[in-house]
């Protein structure tokens, strides 16, 4: 979070105590996030926990539905040079901020 007081910013640590004053701004980062769509119930941008899996991103999007597979995901991550690449995926696999998790059709 970032503290300004009297027009200077101050990076402050969540974990440390700060005394606020009187017209002290606080701006908090944004809480990171994924996304998920596809055949899952409820697509959409979701709070991205510590170590989470996969499966437990598509849960949070309610599952996957009766159409779909859990052996047909995408992924779709930024590199650090800002190129997006999409790669199969796993329900073990370890989900990182702003990912982008697709649930396709089975295939009968």
């Amino acid at each position: 979070m970032t503290v300004t007081r009297n027009g200077q910013s101050q990076k402050v640590e969540l974990t440390t105590a700060f005394n606020l004053q009187n017209g002290d701004t606080v701006s908090v980062d944004r809480a990171p996030v994924f996304y998920v769509y596809g055949e899952v119930p409820r697509g959409g941008a979701y709070r991205l926990e510590p170590n989470m899996t996969v499966v437990q991103a598509i849960a949070a999007g309610g599952g996957i539905t009766p159409r779909g597979s859990d052996r047909r995901l995408k992924l779709r991550r930024s590199g650090p040079d800002g190129k997006v690449t999409e790669t199969d995926t796993r329900l073990q696999d370890t989900v990182k901020a702003d990912d982008v998790i697709f649930v396709k059709e089975a295939l009968f």
